[in-house]
C-alpha cells in the first residue's frame, strides 16, 4: 500500500515538472493568430534597395504591416487580428524609396497559413505607379493635426 502511494507520489510529480517543462519553454501556449507570410527581393530598376519600407494595405487603404527592406530582401508576416477576417482580401503593396512611394499595380491575396515568395521590382515600365512622399515638414504638420482631433 505504501509503495503504491511512493509510485503514484513520483510520477505526479515527474508529469508536474514536466508540464511546468514545458510551459517554461513556450511549448504549450495559446494558438497563435492566422498569418500570411511574404519574401522576396525588392529592387528599383534591377538595383537591388537597401533603404526602403515595404508596406501592406488592407482592402481600405489601412496599412497592416510593414518592414524595411534588408540588403535587397523583405520578409513580411501580414497577421490577421481577433475579429477580422481576411481570407481572400487582396492587399496592396507599396514600397517608400527615396522621395518616392511606389504602388504596385496588381494585388495580393491573403490565405491563413499562406507562404508566398514574391519578388518587386518596381522602376521604368514595371506596372507600379508612384507619388511623391511626403516631406518631412507635411509628416509633422500631419501629425499635429491628428493629435489635435
Amino acid at each position: 500500500m505504501v509503495r503504491g502511494a511512493a509510485i503514484g507520489f513520483v510520477v505526479s510529480m515527474l508529469l508536474t515538472t514536466a508540464a511546468t517543462w514545458l510551459m517554461m519553454t513556450g511549448t504549450v501556449h495559446a494558438q497563435q493568430a492566422p498569418r500570411h507570410v511574404f519574401s522576396g527581393a525588392v529592387r528599383n530598376a534591377g538595383d537591388d534597395v537597401y533603404f526602403g519600407k515595404v508596406s501592406f494595405l488592407d482592402m481600405s487603404g489601412q496599412e497592416v504591416a510593414n518592414v524595411n527592406a534588408n540588403a535587397g530582401r523583405y520578409k513580411i508576416s501580414v497577421v490577421e487580428p481577433a475579429g477580422r477576417n481576411y481570407s481572400g482580401q487582396a492587399f496592396q503593396i507599396t514600397v517608400a524609396f527615396g522621395d518616392r512611394i511606389y504602388e504596385r499595380a496588381q494585388r495580393v491575396n491573403w490565405q491563413a497559413g499562406g507562404v508566398t515568395v514574391l519578388d518587386l521590382e518596381f522602376g521604368t515600365g514595371s506596372g507600379w505607379r508612384w507619388h511623391q512622399a511626403p516631406s518631412q515638414h507635411q509628416r509633422q504638420q500631419d501629425q499635429q493635426q491628428d493629435q489635435q482631433r
